[in-house]
């Protein structure tokens, strides 16, 4: 009896890995991200190259299975891959990421940045726009890191724009490197004064705003 227990554990869990894995390589490329890079190339803000990159992918692993299946189907009619329990945890794997994704806050941001990070180089035009809503993004949700490489970016492309620095500045205040954010300060004082003083604002909050 407990031995059973263990292998239904099992071959839950396993159905369960199998489900979030299918959910991220084929269940949101095909059903969300290529979707949405087609709507985007439609409207001409993306390059006909962001279609083929979320598509493709996809495709790739569907093939793959479907050989798997057509080469080695044994494997699938063995009683561990046959099994209700393994069938209802890739079900369940697939739900429940999905879910995640699309039903919270953060699921939706990181499946955003996932999009982002994957057509970013074929963006129709090169403005900042983009990089700019997804950074604060991430920057709301205290994804300090994953902003700050955002805003890097926005920088390449527009260098100087206080709008960049100010992002900056405040994520460095967010991961406690406040020479870096006050370096970000000394730059938009004699560049904007507006932002600077929102950077300012930030960093007495903090204990950390320059004298004089």
């Amino acid at each position: 009896m407990e031995q059973e227990a263990v292998l239904y554990f099992v071959e839950i869990v396993s159905g369960f890995a199998l489900g979030a894995f299918i959910n991220m390589q084929v269940v949101l490329p095909l059903f969300y991200k290529f979707p949405k890079a087609l709507v985007l190339w439609a409207r001409k803000k993306l390059l006909y190259r962001a279609v083929l990159v979320n598509l493709v992918p996809p495709v790739i692993w569907i093939v793959i299975f479907f050989l798997v299946y057509l080469f080695f189907p044994v494997i699938f009619l063995t009683d561990f891959v046959d099994s209700m329990e393994f069938a209802g945890g890739v079900a369940g794997g697939v739900a429940i990421f999905s879910g995640y994704s699309v039903l919270t806050k953060r699921g939706r941001l990181h499946l955003k940045y996932d999009f982002f990070n994957r057509t970013r180089r074929h963006i129709a035009t090169a403005g900042i726009m983009e990089y700019l809503v997804l950074a604060n993004e991430s920057l709301k949700f205290k994804q300090y890191e994953r902003a700050i490489k955002i805003f890097r970016q926005a920088d390449a492309i527009e260098p100087g724009n206080p709008t960049v620095h100010l992002g900056l500045g405040l994520c460095y205040i967010g991961v406690l490197s406040f020479k870096e954010a006050l370096k970000e300060y000394e730059y938009l004082s004699n560049r904007s004064p507006n932002a600077a003083t929102k950077l300012y604002g930030a960093l007495m909050k903090v204990g950390k705003a320059p004298l004089g």
